[in-house]
């Protein structure tokens, strides 16, 4: 099955490129050459940078295929989604427009909270929710739909030892620019408790360098308002690394299904709280590897790769 999945962030696409590649199908990515034709008021709808020459560079697996315009309707895949709110224009206008007279199937992913009319709910058969809103509406509208946590990893972030280091990253790009509010509280934590741990702030690090940064730390912090589903938080879990999330700003999201308290997260609302429990992570060695080792137990357990792909392929084959 060629399946069309436009890439709004890259360790998604290709997380998601990944399991389909053990389900044995393909992902259709637009290539840098399609010509995108109905733009949203925001005047971004997908990735434009993929070439046939930097999918490698770009750690994509063989079963993804590059595709222009013509090569698109060539191509006739059997599954269309979109990915967005912002590329829902081009898709349904320019591409499902055609693609429903091949016979695809539309279908729809979210990975963000959007508001509950972001999408048309009046044509919307198939949902690959990975949020909770979307996930209680699909519920609400009788919807074929699979709430999904995607792919993660796991070789890459792997959980190799509990680390003994004083160091705590954060993953944010461009952190200051896109959140300057919650870079702000980041700094005042940091300014409170540079004395006895050392911050790394990794904004444009590639994945293998992020997974040895994690690899060194002792936990992560991740002071953030708006946030998707999450992939650096669920990485650090990977790690074995819990993280430290700023409690006022967690309320609804998506992360708290898989952040438990004491084992792969920890919440603070205060400096105080946040300086206490930071300081027994790191004083207490006997305490800090027992976290470690069951953060990196405990989320295998919440997101399984193959349970689910297993109800991933169910999804896929019988789409509406």
């Amino acid at each position: 099955m060629n399946i069309f999945f436009p890439d709004i962030h890259i360790t998604l696409t290709r997380n998601i490129a990944n399991a389909l590649l053990e389900l044995g199908h393909n992902l259709v990515l637009p290539s840098s050459e399609y010509k995108v034709t109905t733009y949203p008021p925001q005047n971004w709808v997908w990735n434009e940078s993929h070439t046939k020459e930097n999918m490698a560079e770009k750690n994509f697996p063989k079963n993804t295929l590059l595709v222009n315009n013509e090569e698109l309707l060539d191509l006739k895949p059997e599954v269309i989604f979109v990915t967005s709110f912002e590329n829902q224009f081009e898709v349904i206008n320019n591409i499902w427009s055609k693609a429903k007279d091949w016979g695809a199937k539309l279908a729809f992913y979210s990975g963000n909270d959007y508001w509950d009319t972001a999408y048309p709910w009046d044509i919307i058969k198939n949902y690959l929710p990975a949020d909770k809103l979307a996930a209680s509406i699909c519920e609400e509208k009788g919807v074929h739909y699979f709430h999904y946590r995607p792919w993660v990893d796991y070789e890459m972030f792997s959980f190799d030892s509990p680390s003994d280091s004083n160091s705590v990253g954060t993953y944010i790009c461009d952190y200051e620019n896109n959140f300057s509010e919650d870079f702000g509280i980041y700094n005042t934590v940091k300014s409170h408790t540079s004395n006895f741990i050392d911050y790394k702030l990794c904004e444009t690090l590639t994945k293998e360098e992020t997974a040895e940064v994690m690899n060194d730390s002792v936990f992560t912090l991740h002071i953030k308002r708006l946030e998707g589903y999450g992939f650096a938080i669920i990485e650090s879990m990977a790690r074995g690394r819990p993280v430290f999330f700023f409690d006022p700003f967690t309320e609804n999201k998506s992360y708290l299904q898989w952040s438990e308290l004491g084992s792969t997260a920890f919440s603070f609302s205060n400096g105080q709280s946040y300086e206490e429990q930071a300081k027994k992570l790191i004083n207490d060695k006997e305490y800090r590897h027992a976290v470690q080792t069951n953060c990196a137990k405990r989320i295998r357990e919440l997101i399984n790769n193959e349970e689910q792909n297993e109800k991933l392929s169910n999804f896929l084959n019988n789409l509406r």
